[in-house]
């Protein structure tokens, strides 16, 4: 009997032990579950350690993440019926539902994180804020979309949704930004929401435009947001060279720059194809106003989307400059867009523009067909084809004038490759679809721009050819 009873002096000794080599495991795990650490020392030496069931809550992060997971997906169950519940005589849309549940959510799981930090709540609250800024950005068109009317109780609720994206939005932006856990996809998807809900107030809002008001106000308002953030920047920049303090901005853990450029990537392509896709078909005529080149608002909606990608441009060649003067590779790193191939799409998406813009304009003043015209479209035209021949031959000139000014070899080839459109043009369309006095003008023209082009737009020097003799 004694040796039992020295045995178990043994294990228990041993265990306490095991118990006190692990002080900050229980620290950490204490803090979590806002205990003392005494009871938590209590705690463990109430229970088997060796237990399968221990160690596996014990030492498995991913086990404790699944269960965390599970809570919060049945607490936003439990708070849908009870927002059904609630609001059973509003008949509100289940993403109305969705986006309620989950901003009480994540008010309710920041409270929690603020007074006992809460790790696994922190990682799933990234996505569960996704989900509300999706279900917040639905809430407009659906009421369009559908012919629901908007009572005084929709609009409290959706006011309540919006100081929530303002509000819970910002909150969790700093809490993560605290615990080093905030990536840039964060900010981006909080500034991306109040984009959507602008463009979709502007589209649902406002009389039809063919989804003119849906790009323009988003378009302001990154162009807006870009200049005044890298004017900024350079600010910062030069302060910290003088090594000046700067205060901390009200907002210093929300990086405008970079959600402002994430934006700007993210709505470039999807604008710049509405803008591809419109010009085929549309006539530019909004609201009854008669269409006048550049002086309308679909003219000026897709050049400041043009502008845009090429402030996405400017950032880009910047940044690429900046990897030509730092050559390590954490600077190469930093570089996003391949320059060249993004100013080749800017380049043929102007000349669609422009040339769209030409086939517009005649069709508005001397009624000239429109490119997708059921009989034949623009290209049956007489007066449109000669039109474009001297179009594009001009395109041709400036493009390669500001190449050779600015050393651009990729503008200066594209302007060149245009030019070889415009001779293939001559000698296969205006040749044997125009009258004589249409070829004439066409020819005229052309040749008399392409002659100014070979005088005052030579070929720019590469980029090694300029920087060898510089080093030498």
């Amino acid at each position: 009997m004694n040796e039992d009873l020295n045995d178990s002096l043994d294990n228990h000794s041993t265990y306490s032990q095991e118990q006190n080599a692990t002080p900050d495991a229980i620290a950490t795990y204490t803090n979590a579950l806002g205990i003392s650490t005494h009871a938590a020392q209590q705690w463990l030496t109430s229970i088997n350690s060796q237990s399968t069931v221990f160690n596996l809550v014990w030492h498995s992060p991913v086990f404790m993440r699944f269960l965390t997971f599970t809570a919060m997906a049945w607490m936003i169950q439990v708070l849908l019926l009870d927002v059904n519940q609630w609001f059973a005589s509003w008949t509100l849309a289940t993403t109305t539902m969705i986006a309620l549940a989950a901003l009480v959510s994540l008010a309710i799981y920041w409270t929690i994180n603020r007074y006992h930090s809460w790790i696994e709540i922190r990682q799933l609250s990234h996505g569960l804020s996704i989900v509300f800024y999706l279900m917040l950005v639905i809430q407009l068109p659906q009421k369009f979309e559908f012919h629901l009317i908007w009572q005084t109780a929709d609009w409290l609720l959706f006011t309540s949704l919006i100081v929530g994206w303002l509000i819970i939005g910002q909150s969790w932006l700093k809490t993560w930004y605290d615990h080093s856990e905030l990536s840039r996809y964060d900010g981006t998807s909080w500034l991306v929401a109040s984009i959507l809900i602008i463009a979709a107030a502007a589209h649902y809002g406002l009389a039809d435009s063919a989804g003119v008001m849906a790009v323009l106000m988003p378009a302001i308002l990154i162009l807006a947001g870009l200049c005044f953030s890298y004017r900024n920047s350079d600010y910062r920049q030069q302060n910290k060279r003088t090594n000046q303090v700067l205060k901390q901005s009200p907002l210093y853990w929300f990086d405008w720059q970079q959600a402002l450029l994430s934006c700007a990537a993210i709505f470039a392509p999807i604008a710049l194809s509405w803008v591809i896709i419109t010009n085929w078909l549309y006539d530019g005529v909004i609201w009854g106003m008669s269409y006048f080149p550049l002086l309308n608002l679909y003219d000026i909606t897709s050049w400041l989307t043009l502008s845009v990608g090429f402030s996405l441009y400017y950032i880009s060649q910047r940044r690429h400059n900046e990897t030509v003067i730092d050559s390590s590779v954490a600077a190469k790193s930093k570089r996003v867009f391949t320059t060249e191939n993004l100013l080749i799409i800017l380049g043929l998406i102007s000349f669609w523009l422009i040339s769209s813009m030409l086939v517009r304009t005649l069709h508005a003043f001397i009624g000239t067909p429109l490119w997708d015209d059921h009989q034949g479209g623009a290209w049956q035209s007489e007066q449109v084809q000669t039109g474009l021949t001297i179009l594009w031959t001009l395109l041709a000139l400036v493009a390669t004038i500001i190449a050779s000014r600015y050393w651009q070899r990729a503008l200066w080839f594209m302007g060149i490759g245009l030019l070889g459109v415009v001779v293939l043009k001559l000698v296969l369309v205006d040749l044997s679809q125009t009258e004589a006095i249409w070829r004439v003008i066409s020819f005229l023209g052309a040749g008399s721009l392409i002659l100014l082009i070979g005088y005052l737009a030579p070929l720019p020097p590469a980029r090694d050819e300029i920087e060898n003799p510089a080093q030498e």
